[in-house]
């Protein structure tokens, strides 16, 4: 079985969504931010086996949300 490397480029392209995603409600905790966005309710282990790519996906629908949401800003 061969493991194909991760891209490396991904990780400031999350980071750069995280940020995004935070600012938009910056009271959540950096947890709350991370389990709306994963929207996962079976505990933590379908979060940690989470791909990026999934990560990413979901991020960015949770920034879109929060945008039509048009909340205040602090």
């Amino acid at each position: 079985m061969s493991h194909t490397p991760r891209d490396p480029e991904r990780i400031g392209r999350i980071l750069a969504l995280l940020r995004e995603a935070w600012q938009l409600v910056p009271d959540w905790r950096l947890n709350q931010l991370i389990l709306n966005v994963t929207d996962i309710e079976q505990g933590y282990g379908p979060l940690f086996y989470l791909e990026d790519a999934e990560m990413e996906q979901r991020l960015a629908s949770q920034i879109r949300k929060l945008k039509a949401m048009d909340l205040p800003k602090s």
